[in-house]
Order: C-alpha cells, then sequence, then structure tokens
C-alpha cells in the first residue's frame, strides 16, 4: 500500500512503513530529535539516499501501534521539534540573558549570606524557620 502526504511518498507493510522527509524542511537534528523520542516505541533506521531526502524506517515494537500511526505520529514529532528550533532561534537570547541575570542575582545573593553568616547564629533563626516548622508541625 501506498499514500501520499503533501510530498513525503509513505510505503507500508503489515509491520513496517519507509517513509522520505525532505532536507529543505526538516534537518537531521530534527529529525535525530523525533528518532530519539519514538525510541521506546518502534525500532528506527534512517538514511540518506541522497542530499534532497532522509529515508526513515520504521517497525513497531509493539501491535498495539500500527506502522501508519507510527508515521504519522513520528512526522508530527518532526513538527513538533521543528517548531521548537524556531522558538529557540527567535527567543534563545533572552533566555540566556535571564539565566545569567538569575545566575548573577544568586552570586550576588550568596555573597550577602556567607557575610551574614559572620555575624548570625543559627540559634537567632534570622530566617523564622523554627517558627515556620512550629506553625506546620503535622511533620
Amino acid at each position: 500500500m501506498a499514500s501520499s502526504y503533501e510530498g513525503i511518498f509513505v510505503k507500508t507493510d503489515p509491520q513496517e512503513i519507509s517513509f522520505e522527509i525532505n532536507t529543505a524542511v526538516y534537518s537531521v537534528s530534527v529529525i535525530l530529535k523525533a528518532a530519539y523520542y519514538f525510541i521506546d516505541k518502534a525500532y528506527i533506521y534512517i538514511d540518506a539516499p541522497d542530499e534532497k531526502k532522509y529515508l526513515v524506517h520504521l517497525r513497531p515494537k509493539l501491535a498495539v501501534t500500527t506502522p501508519s500511526q507510527l508515521a504519522g505520529e513520528f512526522l508530527n514529532q518532526c513538527l513538533n521539534q521543528k517548531l521548537q528550533e524556531v522558538v529557540d532561534k527567535e527567543t534563545g537570547k533572552i533566555r540566556e540573558m535571564l539565566v545569567a541575570q538569575a545566575f548573577s542575582d544568586a552570586h550576588l545573593s550568596i555573597a550577602k549570606n556567607e557575610s551574614e553568616k559572620e555575624r548570625v547564629s543559627y540559634k537567632q533563626d534570622p530566617l523564622n524557620i523554627g517558627k515556620l516548622r512550629s506553625a506546620g508541625d503535622g511533620m
């Protein structure tokens, strides 16, 4: 049986499905991430017969999933991974700045606490930890 999904030729048999993925749409990174997501669901073989396409072979590990269902889910996961790449490209710098700021603040906070350690004893309970614990004495 053969069918076509927008430029992706699909060949199936009862136990396995093979399909081509256009390299202009999906990078090898996207396909490998999708494949990793499916490691527990299928045996996977990926080939690159030429520079314009990847050939993906899927064989379900469990009989509850048909090869065509698996291929559909795999292609959806490729789309998901591609979108994550796009979002990462668009927001990566912002995320890096936020993480850098968070670690920068944490460093300042640690330095501040280090100087307080010299002046404050745990017996003084400057963070009221003992009071918080006794208030929730269900422990």
